[in-house]
C-alpha cells in the first residue's frame, strides 16, 4: 500500500514502567507517513537491549516520511544498550517536494543515570534514486533535553557507513549526525569513547560526527573518521575535548557481510577512550554481554 499519511508501530508503550524489550528482531517497511519499531511515551525504567533492527523503513509519495527504529519520548530512567541497527532507510518513492528524517535511536528527555551504550549502527542509507527531495536527515543516535546534572552516559557506540549519496537534487541542505546530543551541557551528558566513521554525501550536505550543545567533557575521547564535513561540533562555540582523534578505526570487517566491528590489531582506537578503554561498541562491554541479539538468528 502507499497511503499519503500513515503511522505504523511494531510496539507501542504509553505510561508503562519497568518494561524490558530484549532480544527481538524488528524488520519491515510501511508505505507512507511514519514507521516506529519501538515507541514509548512517559515510560520509566525501560530496558531496551540487544535488539536487531534491519531492513526497516518508511516512505511516502506525498509530503513526508519519518523512520524511527526506536523512539523514547520522556523515557524516564532508561537503559538503551547493545542494540544493532542496519539497513534502516526510507522506501524509494519517486516524487518531488518530499521531506523527512531517519532516526535509529531517538531518546528525548532521559532521566539521571540513563545509559545509552554499546550500540552498533551501520550501513544506513537514504536509498533514493529519483525525486527533488527538499529536506532530509539521518541520525544515528539522537538525545535531546538532557537537563542539568543528569550525567547521562552516551559512550562506546559505533556509527559507521552512512550513505546519503543516492538520488539527491536537494535545495534544502540535508545531511546527517552520527551522535547528536542537544542541550547537553558540560557534565550532564558524558559523550565519550564513541566511533563515528565513513559518512558520505553530496557537497552541499551538512555532516557531523558528534554534535553537542556544550564542549569539554560533554564531547571528548571520541573518534571521527571520514565524516566528510565536521568531525566534532559544539553548538555553543566551546571547543570539543582535547582527547578526540580522527584516525581510521580499522574494524576487522565493515565492508562485506558478515560484518565484524571489533577493532583490528593496531587500531588507534584501542585504549584511546576515556580511562584507557577501547572506543566503539565493544569497548567497556560487561562480562557476558553482547552487541546485537542474545540469541543468534
Amino acid at each position: 500500500t502507499n497511503p499519503t499519511s500513515t503511522t505504523s508501530y511494531f510496539s507501542y508503550f504509553r505510561y508503562c514502567d519497568n518494561i524490558n524489550i530484549v532480544d527481538n528482531v524488528f524488520t519491515g517497511t510501511t508505505g507512507g507517513g511514519q514507521m516506529y519499531g519501538i515507541y514509548s511515551y512517559y515510560c520509566y525504567g525501560m530496558d531496551i537491549r540487544n535488539n536487531l533492527f534491519t531492513d526497516f523503513g518508511a516512505g511516502n509519495n506525498y509530503t513526508y516520511f519519518y523512520t524511527y527504529a526506536a523512539r523514547a519520548y520522556y523515557p524516564g530512567l532508561l537503559t538503551f544498550t547493545g542494540n544493532e541497527f542496519t539497513e534502516i532507510n526510507p522506501l524509494n518513492y519517486p516524487n518531488s517536494n518530499t521531506s523527512g528524517s531517519v532516526y535509529c535511536g531517538y531518546i528525548y528527555g532521559p532521566y539521571t543515570n540513563s545509559v545509552i551504550k554499546n550500540n552498533l549502527i551501520h550501513h544506513i542509507t537514504t536509498d533514493l534514486n529519483s525525486g527533488d527531495w527538499v529536506y532530509a536527515w539521518i541520525y544515528g543516535l539522537y538525545t535531546s533535553y538532557n537537563q542539568s546534572g543528569l550525567n547521562v552516559d552516551v559512550s562506546h557506540n559505533t556509527v559507521d557507513n552512512i550513505d546519503m549519496n543516492t538520488g539527491w537534487t536537494s535545495v534544502g541542505g540535508p545531511g546527517c549526525y552520527g551522535i547528536y546530543c542537544w542541550y547537553s551541557y558540560s557534565g550532564n551528558v558524558l559523550l565519550h569513547s564513541n566511533i563515528v566513521s565513513n559518512f558520505t554525501g553530496l557537497s552541499n550536505f551538512s555532516m557531523y560526527g558528534t554534535y553537542t550543545y556544550w564542549g569539554g567533557d560533554a564531547n571528548d575521547y571520541n573518534n571521527a573518521y571520514n565524516v566528510d564535513d565536521t568531525d566534532f561540533y559544539t553548538a555553543s562555540g566551546q571547543p570539543a575535548g582535547p582527547n578526540n582523534i580522527t584516525s581510521d578505526p580499522e574494524f576487522v570487517n565493515n565492508t562485506t557481510e558478515p560484518y565484524d566491528y571489533h577493532l583490528d590489531t593496531g587500531s588507534a582506537a584501542i585504549g584511546a577512550g576515556k580511562n584507557g578503554e577501547d572506543m566503539g561498541c565493544y569497548g567497556d562491554l560487561a562480562a557476558g554481554e553482547t552487541v546485537g541479539l542474545l540469541t543468534p538468528e
